[in-house]
């Protein structure tokens, strides 16, 4: 497995301390993170694991896509809390152009 991503849709009143939580939880088991970037509802922050593998938190506002139908739930709440875990090296090769869908 070289990806594995969640995510968690608030409003602006909720997605601070989800946010906060998250990154607590994340320093008591991993330490300090290696990297912080962005202020305030625009934030991300990054964990070596070692071995190429990485956990990024971020708290932004999400696009809200074209879902029908009378409940547009989690969509009509317009932040989202996502943590990524990832092995860096894997998912660049797999995401680059002509290699999605590809076994290795």
């Amino acid at each position: 497995m070289y990806q594995v991503g969640i995510q968690v849709y608030a409003d602006a009143d909720q997605v601070l301390d989800i946010f906060n939580i998250v990154k607590r939880g994340l320093t008591d088991r991993y330490g300090a993170p290696y990297l912080e970037t962005g202020t305030y509802l625009d934030t991300q922050v990054f964990w070596a694991l070692g071995g190429g593998y990485i956990v990024k938190i971020r708290l932004g506002k999400h696009t809200v896509p074209s879902v029908p139908g009378p409940s547009q739930l989690p969509w009509r709440l317009p932040f989202a809390v996502t943590i990524l875990y990832t092995h860096a090296a894997t998912s660049e090769m797999i995401n680059k152009e002509g290699n999605v869908g590809k076994d290795y």
